[in-house]
C-alpha cells in the first residue's frame, strides 16, 4: 500500500493515549513498513530480530520495541501490530487483482478485434486505409490526491516487484539524499554488489524473507545501514578524538642573570 490512512478513533484509543511519545513513534514506524510490505501487522520471527535489523528495517530499536507493549505485541516468534489496517490491504489487493484481470481482458479484446479488422481487409481485397478516432482528453483517468494506485506493480520473474536492470538501480542511487545516517552517496562498487546479493536472494528481505514490495526503500536501508558500519570499524580503529593539548611557553625564573 502506498498510503496510511489513520482514523480518529485510533488516536483516541486507551492504547494509543495511554502510550508515551517514544512508543507511538516507535509504533507509526512499525505500522508504515507493515502497511509497505502488505503482511497483515504481522513481522514474521521479528520477535529473535537483533538490534541492528530493528534499526535497519524500520528505523527503530529492539529496546523501544519491546518498551511499547500497548501498541506492539510479541505473540511466540512475531511482532503484532496494533490497529493494523486489515481490511483496506483487503480491498487493495482485491481492486489490484480486479485491475489485472481487466487489462488482460482488454488486451485479449483488442487483439481480436485487430484480428478481425486484418481478416476483413484481406477477405475483400482492400486497402483503404485504416482510420483510427482520436483518443479523448484523459482528465477523467487522471488519479485523484491521496487515493491508492490501483495499476498492478512492475513485476519480473517470479511475480516480485523489482527493477528490471541495474541501471535503474544506478539512476535512483544518483538521486540518493545524503542524511546524517549517510553522509555521502552510494558508491558504484555498493550498487553492483546491492544488485548481485538482490539478485541471488530473489528480491526478498533479508530478515523476513519475505518479498520485496519497495525496493527503493530496501536499498536506502541498506546502504545506510553500510555507512553506520563503516563508521562503528572506524571508531574501534582509531579510537574516540581527542582534543589537542594545548602548550604553554612558560619564562624561566630570573636568577639575576
Amino acid at each position: 500500500m502506498n498510503w496510511l490512512n489513520l482514523e480518529i478513533r485510533t488516536l483516541r484509543s486507551p492504547e494509543y493515549i495511554g502510550s508515551e511519545p517514544v512508543e507511538r513513534a516507535t509504533w507509526l514506524n512499525l505500522l508504515a513498513y507493515c502497511c509497505e510490505q502488505e503482511n497483515g501487522g504481522r513481522l514474521l520471527g521479528a520477535a529473535s530480530w537483533k538490534d541492528r535489523q530493528w534499526q535497519q528495517v524500520c528505523g527503530v530499536t529492539a529496546r523501544e520495541v519491546q518498551r511499547a507493549p500497548r501498541l506492539i505485541r510479541i505473540e511466540g516468534d512475531d511482532v503484532v501490530v496494533f490497529a493494523y489496517p486489515a481490511a483496506k490491504e483487503d480491498e487493495v489487493r482485491l481492486k489490484r487483482e480486479q485491475a489485472r484481470e481487466a487489462g488482460i481482458r482488454s488486451g485479449a479484446a483488442r487483439a481480436r478485434h485487430s484480428n478481425d479488422r486484418s481478416n476483413g481487409r484481406s477477405a475483400s481485397g482492400s486497402t483503404a486505409p485504416e482510420i483510427r478516432a482520436t483518443p479523448r482528453s484523459t482528465e477523467g483517468e487522471r488519479k485523484e490526491k491521496g487515493k491508492e494506485d490501483l495499476s498492478p506493480p512492475p513485476v519480473a520473474r517470479g511475480g516480485l516487484p523489482m527493477p528490471s536492470k541495474i541501471e535503474e538501480v544506478r539512476a535512483f542511487a544518483g538521486r540518493f539524499q545524503p542524511t546524517g545516517g549517510a553522509a555521502q552517496m552510494p558508491d558504484p562498487g555498493f550498487v553492483e554488489w546491492w544488485w548481485e546479493e538482490q539478485e541471488k536472494r530473489g528480491w526478498t528481505d533479508a530478515p523476513s524473507g519475505l518479498p520485496l514490495r519497495n525496493w527503493q526503500s530496501a536499498f536506502n536501508a541498506a546502504w545506510r545501514g553500510h555507512c553506520h558500519r563503516k563508521t562503528e570499524r572506524a571508531a574501534r580503529t582509531y579510537g574516540p578524538h581527542k582534543p589537542a593539548v594545548k602548550h604553554e611557553l612558560t619564562t624561566a625564573p630570573n636568577n639575576g642573570f
